[in-house]
């Protein structure tokens, strides 16, 4: 590594830090994964004590974002196979900077990391898991790749990583029961949003809207079980309900021709991708989170920032936040019937949704980003 003077900044070691994320998303910041990521390093590269590089798939939001920030980005495909000139383009970054710690984010970026660690024995390394080992019917392809890939990081984070973050105690539970990793190896850093201030928090009007906000893939967001679940509400309640899909994704047509042939396409209205979740947020009474699994969705910060009563599945990422009938209300994952019930029970009783609302609230300096970038300063200090 470098000479010490070089490394000496007012009196305390200086951490050079590269972030790698390779995802196919990693030039979007419209994406939960990419927006957090993108975050910590803005908040790192404030903090005298790193010295910031991050290296992303391609051109696009993301690096116009970190380059108004000042932060050194380079822009090399890994997505390609085995891509031997950004491989040489990233050796010669981690010599240059001499780079201390490599901080990965997804499964290409681990798999190349452990290669730049064998080429730099010096060079510790970190992982995020952002969700958990899950296997999930994408078609055999998809699911004998992500098997392999899982295997690969089993076996990579065993010889090569020094720690291993993840958002969520179930997570944890996930990975240490998957990749066999001894507990101590895997830390727990719930995620934080930058506080925000949200008016109209609870509104009087005679319609009642409640929306689901993410990525549209029904694998994992479930957003069909919403839509399935209009019908058993709309008939069973005089109110008048609105029902609202933010965000975009592959299976939005597939989405918008569910509304058809369930004959609810009066009642849903599809937004598309909206950058301020704020105003989101405000516009609508209640929030529904029907995912079949997760990491840890920043909606739900938003949510517990903005007081917004929330409807989730029982899984057992949002178990660990949300207590049923106090701070939100689960329902049976895939249930439609059951999330009708739900919605029904949080429409019809403005007094619950408040209550449910203000009480999760109270979560808000939990999940803040200071917070979550405190905690990620302790774990790469400790590395050293």
């Amino acid at each position: 590594m470098a000479d010490s003077s070089n490394k000496q900044l007012k009196g305390h070691l200086l951490i050079n830090l590269l972030i790698l994320n390779f995802s196919e998303h990693s030039d979007s910041l419209k994406w939960g994964q990419e927006k957090l990521i993108a975050n910590l390093i803005s908040e790192l590269s404030l903090k005298k004590k790193f010295k910031i590089s991050a290296i992303i798939t391609r051109q696009g939001e993301t690096e116009k974002f970190y380059k108004s920030k000042g932060i050194m980005v380079e822009c090399l495909n890994f997505r390609k196979f085995f891509p031997i000139k950004n491989i040489l383009k990233t050796i010669r970054l981690i010599k240059n900077n001499q780079i201390d710690i490599i901080h990965s984010n997804e499964t290409r970026s681990i798999i190349y990391a452990s290669l730049f660690k064998i080429l730099f024995p010096s060079v510790k390394l970190i992982a995020s898991k952002h969700d958990k080992a899950i296997f999930f019917p994408t078609g055999f392809k998809m699911l004998f790749r992500k098997y392999l890939y899982l295997w690969v990081e089993r076996i990579l984070f065993m010889i090569f990583f020094k720690k291993i973050t993840t958002a969520t105690n179930a997570n944890k539970k996930s990975i240490v029961g998957f990749f066999k990793l001894i507990n101590r190896k895997i830390i727990v850093i719930p995620y934080g949003i930058t506080p925000i201030h949200y008016s109209n928090q609870y509104h009087t009007g005679k319609v009642v809207k409640i929306g689901v906000i993410g990525r549209l893939e029904n694998f994992k967001k479930g957003q069909d079980i919403f839509i399935k679940s209009i019908k058993h509400v709309i008939n069973k309640t005089k109110k008048k309900i609105l029902f609202y899909i933010i965000g975009d994704g592959p299976d939005l047509e597939n989405l918008k021709k569910l509304t058809e042939n369930l004959n609810v396409k009066h009642l849903v209205k599809f937004m598309g991708y909206r950058s301020n979740i704020q105003k989101v947020l405000e516009e609508i009474d209640i929030i529904a989170m029907p995912s079949y699994f997760e990491g840890m969705p920043l909606l739900l910060l938003d949510s517990i920032h903005a007081g917004k009563p929330v409807i989730t599945s029982d899984i057992d990422e949002f178990r660990e936040i949300i207590t049923d009938n106090k701070n939100g209300i689960l329902f049976k994952k895939g249930d439609e019937k059951d999330l009708a019930r739900k919605v029904l029970l949080v429409v019809e009783n403005a007094n619950l949704r408040k209550r449910i609302g203000n009480n999760l609230k109270k979560l808000k300096n939990k999940y803040i980003l200071d917070r979550m970038v405190a905690d990620y300063i302790k774990v790469y200090s400790n590395c050293r």
